[in-house]
């Protein structure tokens, strides 16, 4: 129990602290069943059942296709819809849906004209051999390198193509 949320228990314990009683003294006995009496605590972002389900199944799907296109994940679904994670994970799986696939670095080749997304920096590593690739993308958010320009940011995969997130 937080003293800080109980002023009237808190002024208490300094007025019986005044008269410096022994700790078993009877006039401990109300502050103490007080301070070990269990507060019910909320878990997580749980308010009771989420409005966005009550929604027609047509409405859920069109927004739910806007989250995927901000490049949302499930965790971040449930923050915004106030629902549980695995609540929204149900009704992806009910509804055929699922995120859709996101990368945070862009590789061009220059030579091929052709561009390649990765999600992270190992993968991008393993297709470009760059050497210090880790070092040198940490310190800026894009790369010019022999063949390569290497951009880092937030891309999402709907319709067929790659679409940058703000």
């Amino acid at each position: 129990m937080r003293l800080a949320k109980h002023p009237e228990l808190m002024a208490a314990i300094q007025t019986l602290e005044r008269d410096n009683p022994s700790f078993d003294d009877p006039r401990w006995e109300p502050i103490r069943e007080k301070i070990n009496k269990t507060e019910r605590k909320r878990k997580g972002n749980y308010n009771g059942p989420s409005e966005f389900w009550k929604l027609p199944e047509k409405e859920q799907r069109e927004k739910l296709h806007v989250f995927f296109k901000k490049g949302y994940g499930v965790t971040q679904i449930s923050q915004k819809i106030h629902s549980r994670f695995s609540t929204v994970r149900y009704h992806l799986d009910r509804l055929g849906m699922q995120p859709y696939p996101q990368a945070h670095y862009k590789a061009y080749e220059v030579k091929l004209n052709k561009a390649f997304y990765f999600n992270n920096v190992d993968t991008l590593y393993s297709f470009t051999k760059i050497p210090s690739l880790f070092v040198r993308l940490h310190e800026r958010r894009s790369l010019l390198t022999g063949d390569w320009f290497i951009t880092s940011g937030h891309w999402v995969q709907y319709n067929g193509q790659w679409h940058e997130v703000e």
